[in-house]
C-alpha cells in the first residue's frame, strides 16, 4: 500500500499546487484593498476620466500580483478581450504591457513548473520555433524574420504562463469568467455602435475606446474581435451545462445572447461558419453524454440562434453588409491579393525553395504577393517549409487525441469547439501567429491538464480501494 499511496502523491501535475497564505485575514485583507480600489475607480470614471479609473485599477493589481503572480494572469486573460477598448499607444497595447508584466512575477513559479514533466506537445512547438529561427539564415529580409520570430515567441508564451499558474479547475473557471467579462464588455461597446462596413470585401467594425484624451470610437478590422466573441461563447456554453444554480445560468444566457448578437452583426464570415461547425463537431464526438442529450444541446442551441437573429434583423442592425461581405469571397480569388491568388503564390514559393521555406514572414514581403497567405497551412509551407508543417501538423494532432482522451464530457466539449473553431478559422485567415490563437490554445492545454491530473487521481483511489477490498477478502 505504501508504494500506492507513494504513486498517488507523486501524480504528474505542472506545477506544486501550493496554495497561498492559507490565512483567512490575508484574504479578507485583499477583498478591502479591492473594494477600496473598485469605488476609487468609479469615482475616478465619472470624476477625472475612465482612463485614470483603469490606472486605478492596473497599479492595485500590480501590487497584488507580486504577492500573488496568480493574478497577472487573470489580468492577462481579460487585456486581451480589453485591447480595443483601452487605447495606450499603438506599440504597448495592454495585452503586451501585462504580459511582460505576466512573465516577470511568474520567473520563479515558471522556473519550477519546468523541472516537472515536459508537456507532450511541447516537442513539436519547440521544433516549429527552433525551425523558424534556423530560417533567418536564408531569409532576405532578416530584419522582418527576427521581427516576427521575437513576436511568435512572446505570443507562444502563453500557454506556459497560463497552464503553469491555473491549474486547479476553480482557477481555470475564474480565468473563464474573466475572459467572458473582457468579451461581453467588448461586444457591447461593439453593439453600442452597430457600425460595420465593407471596403473591397475587407470588413471594419467601430468600437468605443478610452484613451488619456477620453472616449473615443476607433476603426478596427472584423477579424480578432468576433473570434474573441466566438471564444465566449463556446465557454459560456461550457459553463451553462456544467454549472447548477439558475441564477449562474440565468447570467451565462444572458452573456450568450449578448455574444450571439456581436457576432451577427460583426458580419465576419469565418465566425459565421466557424461557429456551427464548431459545436456541431463538438458534440459529434462527444461521447458519454448520450444521444438524446446531444440533441436536446444542438436544438437548445439552434433555438438561441434564431431568437436573436430573429431580434437583431427586426431592429434593422443587419442589412445587406452581409451579402456583400459572402458575395466578396468570389471577387477576391480571382482578383491579385485574392486568397486563391495568395495561396497559389505561397505554393510557388514553397516549390521553389525545395521545401525548405523562405524564412518566417518571408513570402508576404515579395513583389507579386506583399500580404499573408489567409491560411496556417499554406503560410507555414511557404515560409518554414516541410519541417514548419509537420511540426505544426504533430503539434495539433498531438492536442487533438489528448482531447478524445479526456474524461470530463463537458470539457471535453468545451476543448472540441475551440478546436475546431481555431482550425475552421486557420483555413481562411493566418491565425497560429496572433494573441487570440495562443489564448484559446492555452485554454484548451489547461483543461486537457487537470482533467489528466483528475483522471489519474481517481485511477489511484481505485487501486488504494482494490487493494483494502483484496486485503478484506484475505482476512
Amino acid at each position: 500500500m505504501g508504494n500506492l499511496i507513494e504513486q498517488y502523491d507523486s501524480t504528474p501535475v505542472l506545477v506544486d499546487e501550493q496554495e497561498n497564505l492559507p490565512v483567512s485575514s490575508f484574504f479578507i485583507i485583499w477583498a478591502m484593498i479591492w473594494i477600496v480600489a473598485l469605488f476609487a475607480a468609479a469615482a475616478a470614471f465619472f470624476g477625472v476620466g475612465p482612463f485614470y479609473a483603469v490606472v486605478i485599477i492596473a497599479a492595485v493589481a500590480a501590487v497584488h500580483s507580486v504577492i500573488n503572480p496568480r493574478i497577472a494572469i487573470y489580468f492577462l486573460i481579460i487585456a486581451l478581450p480589453l485591447e480595443w477598448l483601452i487605447g495606450i499607444s499603438r506599440y504597448f497595447t495592454p495585452t503586451k504591457v501585462v504580459a511582460v508584466w505576466a512573465v516577470l512575477v511568474s520567473i520563479p513559479v515558471i522556473i519550477k513548473a519546468v523541472t516537472k514533466r515536459w508537456d507532450p506537445t511541447a516537442k513539436w512547438l519547440i521544433l516549429l520555433l527552433l525551425w523558424a529561427g534556423v530560417g533567418i539564415l536564408w531569409a532576405n529580409n532578416k530584419i522582418a524574420c527576427v521581427a516576427s520570430l521575437q513576436t511568435l515567441l512572446l505570443i507562444w508564451s502563453m500557454p506556459l504562463l497560463i497552464c503553469t499558474h491555473l491549474n486547479k479547475r476553480s482557477y481555470l473557471h475564474i480565468g473563464l469568467l474573466f475572459f467572458i467579462l473582457g468579451s461581453v464588455l467588448s461586444c457591447l461597446m461593439f453593439i453600442k455602435t452597430g457600425d460595420v462596413y465593407s471596403i473591397a470585401g475587407k470588413g471594419y467594425m467601430r468600437i468605443g475606446m478610452i484613451t488619456l484624451a477620453g472616449a473615443q470610437d476607433i476603426e478596427a478590422e472584423t477579424n480578432i474581435p468576433p473570434r474573441l466573441y466566438a471564444l465566449s461563447l463556446f465557454m459560456c456554453i461550457y459553463l451553462f451545462v456544467s454549472t447548477r444554480g439558475i441564477v449562474r445560468r440565468f447570467l451565462f444566457g444572458c452573456a450568450m445572447v449578448v455574444l450571439v448578437a456581436g457576432v451577427l452583426l460583426s458580419k465576419t464570415r469565418a465566425v459565421y461558419l466557424g461557429v456551427p461547425v464548431a459545436v456541431v463537431f463538438g458534440v459529434s464526438l462527444l461521447k458519454g453524454a448520450g444521444f438524446a442529450r446531444r440533441l436536446l444541446f444542438l436544438i437548445m442551441l439552434g433555438l438561441l440562434g434564431c431568437i436573436t437573429l430573429f431580434v437583431i434583423g427586426r431592429i434593422g442592425l443587419i442589412g445587406a453588409g452581409v451579402q456583400e461581405r459572402f458575395a466578396s469571397i468570389f471577387e477576391e480569388s480571382v482578383r491579385a491579393g485574392g486568397r486563391i491568388y495568395l495561396w497559389r503564390s505561397y505554393i510557388q514559393a514553397f516549390i521553389s525553395s525545395g521545401g525548405f521555406g523562405k524564412g518566417l514572414n518571408q513570402v508576404r514581403w515579395l513583389p507579386e504577393v506583399t500580404n499573408v497567405a489567409h491560411n496556417d497551412w499554406i503560410e507555414i509551407a511557404g515560409d518554414l517549409g516541410v519541417v514548419g508543417l509537420v511540426a505544426f501538423a504533430g503539434f495539433h494532432w498531438c492536442l487533438f487525441l489528448r482531447i478524445l482522451k479526456m474524461d470530463n464530457i463537458w470539457s471535453k466539449l468545451l476543448c472540441l469547439m475551440i478546436w475546431s473553431f481555431i482550425m475552421f478559422g486557420g483555413l481562411v485567415e493566418t491565425d497560429y501567429g496572433r494573441k487570440y490563437y495562443t489564448m484559446a490554445i492555452s485554454f484548451v492545454l489547461t483543461q486537457i491538464k487537470i482533467d489528466e491530473v483528475e483522471t489519474a487521481r481517481k485511477q489511484d483511489l481505485m487501486s488504494v480501494e482494490a487493494y483494502y477490498q483484496e486485503a478484506d477478502n484475505r482476512e
